[in-house]
């Protein structure tokens, strides 16, 4: 019952707990606003994107500054006393948990606001939220500069904190790191699909973890391969990365074929 009543007030690039979007809705979005930044700035990559992360986004939301915002928007007080049932669990103050759609779907909202600021006040039109990663798409980096200047200032009123370290500016042409993939503008205006460097050396350490369980009987070859095959088709639709693919199915025969 809350997700109909605040799902049309987000905006369309807003990807997650949101019927009908999700992940991959958030990555198609990002490769579509660098396609149309490319041909609307004549057929050219120079451009920025500047990336925000929001820190421990779930343990800083602020109840009483998420209660606030849910009054303008619902009527029904049988939802608002369901809201604030599922938050009042994790004690006074803030944060929320990561198991409950409701919580999920009230921490999406949460920061609403600041993609309508920036959306329609700051008029940037390449512009893609998942939970708490942000990317912004221009060709001017001190217009930029000049967002995350009043991005900031907007958060401190939502009880938002931006995370400093892994928030910064990057050029096109360098790419655009956003949920665990790297997103490179070429001069073509052909957008490089690669897979983050941690997420590659997580699956090989895995596998080596896998070959510890199958030799402790903890885990059968079916569960194995089903797990293997999944990360592998994955990383094939979504990045061009057929040389990791490569190494990564060598490492298989090597650890699970070749000496089985």
């Amino acid at each position: 019952m809350l997700a109909p009543i605040l799902s049309h007030l987000q905006i369309y690039d807003n990807g997650a707990s949101i019927k009908g979007k999700g992940l991959h809705f958030a990555i198609h979005r990002l490769i579509v606003h660098l396609s149309r930044f490319y041909r609307e700035n004549h057929f050219s990559n120079n451009g920025y994107a500047l990336l925000i992360d929001f820190k421990k986004f779930f343990d800083n939301i602020r109840h009483d500054i998420l209660f606030s915002l849910l009054d303008k928007h619902i009527s029904d007080e049988r939802v608002k006393n369901l809201v604030r049932s599922f938050v009042s669990v994790f004690g006074p103050g803030k944060s929320l948990g990561l198991g409950s759609q409701v919580l999920q779907i009230a921490a999406v909202f949460c920061p609403d606001k600041l993609n309508h600021f920036i959306k329609e006040k700051k008029r940037v039109k390449y512009y893609g939220r998942y939970m708490e990663d942000l990317y912004l798409l221009h060709a001017d980096k001190a217009y930029q500069s000049q967002c995350l200047v009043e991005i900031t200032a907007a958060c401190d009123t939502l009880g938002i904190t931006i995370n400093t370290k892994k928030t910064k500016m990057v050029k096109l042409s360098d790419g655009v790191e956003f949920l665990k993939g790297k997103y490179i503008l070429l001069k073509t205006g052909k957008i490089l699909r690669l897979p983050c460097k941690d997420s590659t050396k997580r699956m090989r350490r895995k596998l080596k973890k896998f070959k510890a369980f199958i030799e402790a009987k903890k885990m059968s070859f079916d569960d194995l391969r089903i797990a293997y095959q999944s990360w592998r088709g994955n990383y094939k639709r979504r990045f061009n990365a057929y040389y990791r693919v490569h190494y990564m199915d060598k490492l298989y025969q090597d650890l699970f074929v070749t000496n089985k």
